[in-house]
């Protein structure tokens, strides 16, 4: 299988990883991809991006896309903030991004102590006691209003973190023109999901979500989950030629 392009990529914007946005180019086109998509953390996380580095890193990426024949794409990885569906998407640097992803991580600022206490404990509690119907229930309305609310382009890794229904989350992806991410470090929240979302007409989009630069553009951990249910790879954006983003008003 040909990939054309790694679309979830990070870089030392995010705190969790090392690599400059041109580690991210160098080895992408080591792996022979034409495109790339470098997407970290967004405005309301613990260690990454803030309205100064995002304008640094819109120069960075204009000036590699000078020197390297790649398409190079700048992104953002936005996490939701409270049971509203409310993100950490700042309007005025939006326009700065080509990509934007929208995922939940522990690692970030809630908009109140009520959205922690809903959103982010239940996380820790389901390491000994299982998530109750009713919490997948609030998890997945609040997804979902934040799919439609927000320009996002890609909704990374799902399931992982906050637990949502399956079917009624790619269903608002197929609606809205969202890519579902098939995601090479969490294939295994993929597995028991599968047959849900393909049931639904969602596309996906694989992505690394590389946090070392030697990683990207490896999508061999995705292989067994294509052949196990026989997915076509037509349902996959990134082998194609090239992947659309449309921004969405």
């Amino acid at each position: 299988m040909k990939y054309c392009g790694d679309y979830h990529t990070h870089s030392l914007i995010s705190g969790d990883c090392r690599s400059t946005l041109e580690d991210n180019v160098l080895w992408a086109q080591k792996a022979g991809l034409s495109e790339i998509g470098i997407t970290d953390h967004g405005m309301g996380n613990w260690f990454s991006y803030n309205p100064k580095k995002a304008r640094w890193a819109r120069d960075e990426v204009d000036r590699l896309k000078e020197i390297y024949p790649l398409k190079i794409l700048l992104g953002v990885e936005n996490d939701i903030i409270s049971r509203g569906g409310e993100i950490d998407y700042i309007p005025e640097v939006g326009g700065l991004f080509d990509i934007n992803l929208l995922g939940f991580h522990f690692p970030v600022w809630m908009k109140s102590f009520k959205d922690h206490w809903t959103l982010k404990t239940p996380i820790r509690l389901s390491k000994v006691f299982p998530v109750s119907k009713e919490h997948v229930a609030r998890n997945t309305k609040t997804v979902i209003k934040a799919l439609e609310r927000y320009p996002i382009h890609v909704f990374a890794h799902i399931n992982y973190n906050i637990l949502v229904n399956p079917k009624e989350v790619a269903k608002c992806c197929a609606d809205n023109g969202i890519y579902l991410e098939l995601n090479c470090k969490h294939v295994n929240t993929l597995y028991p999901i599968m047959d849900d979302l393909l049931s639904t007409d969602v596309k996906f989009l694989a992505g690394t979500d590389s946090h070392k630069a030697f990683k990207i553009g490896n999508f061999s951990a995705l292989d067994g989950l294509i052949r196990d249910f026989a997915l076509d790879e037509k349902r996959i954006a990134n082998l194609g030629e090239t992947v659309v983003f449309e921004r969405k008003i």
